[in-house]
């Protein structure tokens, strides 16, 4: 098994970072705007199905955003 480089780290800590802050502000405007709470997903099953909600648009958000070349992909290059 390899050890991964710095490059592959620094893109999969850039990858979960924008997911993980597009889906706590879906999380927050659908709670304000829309009175949709998400709950605990630790502690509730219901709570485990209404995240897919905000990750799949926070997913949508981000090949969007990459697609129109607002954000990269990767920070740093693959060679």
């Amino acid at each position: 098994m390899s050890v991964p480089d710095t490059k592959s780290i620094i893109n999969t800590v850039w990858h979960g970072v924008v997911i993980s802050a597009f889906t706590v502000g879906y999380s927050m405007l659908g709670e304000r705007l829309l009175k949709y709470d998400v709950g605990d997903p630790s502690k509730n099953t219901m709570a485990i199905v209404k995240l897919v909600i905000p990750v799949t648009l926070a997913v949508i958000t981000k090949d969007w955003l990459v697609a129109q070349k607002i954000i990269p992909d990767d920070p740093i290059k693959m060679q």
